[in-house]
């Protein structure tokens, strides 16, 4: 088995291995990514996606986190007021249904 080692010059806020062990989900710090902090890693630590924040979703400073919940991939997007869950497909890059979370 390969290992791989991956770097980022700021904190990495949140991570979690992909259920199907293809690579990684990750949020690094919003100072040095902005509104474009998320990311899923292939396993090799290519980036796979880059994540934007849904248009939809007013306010957004940053994610906030990213989880597994019942098997669903969630990110969490943090806004002035209010936090968002995010609906995550590892697969396509595809965020949806977003629903006010506390």
């Amino acid at each position: 088995m390969k290992e791989f080692k991956k770097e980022y010059r700021s904190s990495i806020e949140s991570v979690i291995k992909l259920l199907d062990s293809s690579g990684f989900a990750v949020v690094l710090s919003h100072l040095d990514y902005g509104k474009r902090n998320a990311f899923i890693l292939n396993a090799d630590g290519r980036e796979r996606f880059n994540f934007s924040i849904p248009t939809e979703i007013r306010d957004a400073i940053c994610f906030h986190e990213i989880y597994y919940l019942n098997g669903v991939l969630i990110a969490i997007v943090a806004t002035r007021s209010v936090d968002y869950a995010c609906v995550i497909d590892p697969n396509s890059g595809n965020l949806t249904k977003f629903y006010e979370t506390r």
